[in-house]
């Protein structure tokens, strides 16, 4: 399996995570062969855990809740190509101000701008 990425975009993905800006997991349901081929092109991060409470509706969506929970004084980007598709499933309005989602296409998967938005919101809510 070949994936399709930007050397500048998994470059850029790296300095953030390496900076301490973010901390880069995979929130997916593609199988670990699936994801090392990430791995082999740079983005080789953890995974996210599987919700740890029963839940309705979207996994992700639980895991995303669940976190905000257990880390209430951090922010949290949310970068993902189902968001728009499963709008419907998630509810995070008690967490507003502290979540930044990020729907990019799936066939272009996250771009500059993209990026440039994660960075400045990120660095408006923790001026350093």
């Amino acid at each position: 399996m070949s994936v399709p990425y930007s050397p500048e975009i998994v470059e850029r993905i790296q300095k953030m995570h390496a900076s301490g800006l973010v901390e880069v997991q995979w929130l997916t349901d593609w199988s670990p062969s699936e994801t090392a081929e990430w791995a082999r092109v740079g983005l080789d991060f953890q995974r996210a855990p599987q919700p740890k409470q029963p839940y309705e509706g979207w996994w992700k969506a639980a895991v995303i809740s669940e976190w905000l929970h257990d880390h209430p004084d951090d922010l949290l980007v949310w970068a993902d190509d189902q968001l728009s598709r499963r709008a419907e499933d998630v509810d995070l309005s008690e967490h507003a101000g502290r979540v930044l989602m990020i729907t990019p296409r799936s066939d272009l998967g996250l771009t500059h701008a993209h990026l440039d938005r994660i960075e400045a919101w990120l660095r408006q809510a923790n001026p350093c």
